[in-house]
């Protein structure tokens, strides 16, 4: 990742989510904002080097965004899709 892309991460993109994790994510289990704020800064830091990547323009606003969405389905930094003990698949299982 480029000095730039590290700048655009830690000064902007990060406090973006440190503000909106505990208020648009749900908490489940053992998990706490502070490990859901790790998990997004590695989802956020891996999207912006995809983008850079792919030669796409994007925004600090658009990868705290998307960042967020991925969280809130209950995607993780350690797992691509949902797996059993997820966030999103706990409460989709609960309602059944």
């Amino acid at each position: 990742m480029s000095s730039h892309a590290d700048t655009v991460l830690v000064d902007e993109i990060v406090p973006r989510l440190r503000h909106l994790i505990p208020h648009q994510v749900p908490c489940l289990g053992a998990e706490d904002a502070e490990e859901l704020l790790q998990d997004a800064t590695l989802m956020a830091a891996r999207l912006l080097q995809r983008c850079r990547e792919q030669g796409k323009t994007v925004t600090p606003g658009n990868i705290a965004y998307y960042t967020l969405l991925h969280l809130r389905s209950g995607r993780r930094s350690h797992s691509a899709s949902q797996n059993g003990g997820a966030a999103g698949c706990s409460r989709r299982c609960c309602r059944a």
